[in-house]
């Protein structure tokens, strides 16, 4: 009987402690850090069933400061770690901790433009506070100089919700015209979606230290000077590229 109460309590307690030490394990949240416009966490190979092979950053929130500007750019790295993510979401099984980020605007926000590159492999839903901002202008531009997405790719299904009633608002777009600064960081200035027919209207004067802006030309040799007046006319796989002209 003796033999059999211990066997007993020694089972229970062995339960207990894998139980503790599951909880323990995955009840460390990532530490949150702050830099500049960004939210992020650092994924680490091995935690919080982060599959890769080397440290990878995780934007997961905005600082009131992105929250004031126009466009904001995720950006390729933080600290020398690589930016792979904008929100995260990972899980280990049914019944293990599931961790989630969806990064939030909140409150009134000037914020119009987000740009992402294809540095970003996975991204998560967008949450927008549309009683405070008109939704129907964020625009979500998901490009790079080298590798356009398809709008077809079932993986870039990101959209904005209104963070009370999660109604959808507006989704990611592919921009069609893109504008380069043109200057040896090879950055890009603006980028926007328009519709064929449409004007496209030319956007603030860029500046670059030291030099004067001659306006935007076809090609990076600034040779042709893009006409504004004229409408665009555009396959749906096409991109304009204009390039910033600069005299000394």
């Amino acid at each position: 009987m003796v033999n059999k109460f211990l066997h007993k309590n020694i089972l229970l307690g062995t339960i207990l402690l894998i139980d503790i030490f599951s909880i323990s394990g995955c009840s460390n949240n990532p530490k949150i850090y702050i830099d500049g416009y960004f939210e992020y966490i650092i994924l680490e190979p091995g935690n919080y069933w982060y599959r890769g092979e080397k440290e990878s950053v995780a934007i997961i929130g905005f600082t009131e400061s992105a929250l004031i500007q126009e466009t904001i750019i995720i950006p390729k790295t933080i600290n020398n770690i690589p930016v792979e993510h904008l929100g995260y979401t990972g899980a280990n099984g049914a019944h293990a901790k599931t961790y989630i980020y969806y990064p939030e605007i909140e409150g009134k926000a000037n914020l119009k433009n987000i740009y992402f590159y294809d540095n970003i492999v996975e991204f998560t839903t967008i949450l927008y506070d549309s009683d405070s901002n008109d939704s129907s202008k964020l625009n979500v531009f998901c490009c790079s100089k080298n590798r356009y997405f398809s709008a077809n790719n079932e993986n870039l299904n990101i959209f904005c919700y209104n963070t009370k009633n999660y109604g959808i608002y507006c989704g990611y777009y592919l921009p069609n015209v893109v504008y380069s600064y043109n200057v040896p960081k090879d950055e890009y200035y603006f980028m926007d979606k328009v519709s064929v027919g449409d004007v496209l209207e030319e956007p603030k004067e860029p500046s670059y230290e030291g030099y004067s802006f001659t306006g935007w030309y076809l090609e990076p040799e600034c040779i042709n000077k893009y006409g504004f007046q004229n409408t665009i006319n555009l396959d749906d796989d096409s991109i304009l590229f204009l390039y910033a002209g600069w005299e000394k």
